[in-house]
């Protein structure tokens, strides 16, 4: 199974899921687990940075915004998506910030195999992306994403426990309203995370549930944030 790229460059062409700032778990994610910034140009490393270069992957980066973060964690970042007008914006942004040396960094990916070699990456960051697909196609590139990794994988997933479901419910869904249409959200709960990364290298670390709730409306809406390290082999 593929993915939707039709349907994703669409979204994208709607301007969906333009984030022009980094994510607080993905910057906190790598003051906890990569480096941890202490004044405008000075880190406290928690890897090992004197082995350059440490590379960083933003798998499914949309516009770019989470490969650019790692950029200024002095990370050689890269980013890869399945659609070409968010890589375009993606390049843009970059460029506008100050790192035209990452217009070549953001690939075009097929949606099922990542085109680097076996422990590329010390980084690799997944927000907001393996939930946008069927678990079958989710569990065929967490072992790739294993492949190319030998550092640490930062991934967040979305929670059935919101306003419309349970806690346990990890269901798929097929997005009918404007936002996302015609794209997969596949839902999770603990059982589904463990089924997720069955048979990897990856054992997780470190894992937390947000749930953000309204109290003006029956709005609810939660995610897991997981950090994962490759076992040795």
């Amino acid at each position: 199974m593929r993915l939707s790229k039709e349907e994703w460059d669409k979204s994208y062409e709607r301007h969906e899921n333009f984030i022009f700032y980094p994510k607080e778990e993905a910057v906190k994610f790598l003051n906890r687990f990569v480096r941890k910034r202490i004044a405008v140009d000075k880190f406290i490393d928690i890897i090992d940075f004197s082995k350059k270069p440490i590379r960083g992957l933003d798998f499914g980066c949309g516009i770019g915004r989470l490969a650019i973060l790692m950029k200024e964690w002095g990370i050689d970042a890269y980013g890869i998506d399945i659609s070409p007008y968010a890589l375009k914006t993606a390049r843009e942004l970059a460029a506008f910030l100050g790192f035209v040396d990452m217009r070549d960094k953001f690939i075009l990916g097929n949606g099922t195999k990542l085109p680097f070699p076996k422990g590329y990456f010390d980084v690799v960051i997944a927000e907001s992306v393996l939930d946008s697909m069927p678990i079958s196609l989710a569990r065929k590139l967490v072992t790739d994403i294993a492949r190319v990794t030998k550092g640490v994988f930062f991934l967040s997933l979305i929670s059935g426990d919101n306003s419309e479901h349970s806690r346990e419910f990890a269901g798929e869904e097929k997005n009918k309203t404007s936002h996302e249409k015609g794209t997969i959200q596949s839902y999770y709960n603990w059982g589904k995370i463990h089924n997720l990364i069955a048979g990897t290298r990856f054992k997780i670390i470190w894992a937390q549930l947000i749930t953000s709730e309204s109290l003006t409306s029956p709005y609810k809406y939660s995610r897991y944030y997981l950090v994962l390290k490759t076992r040795a082999a």
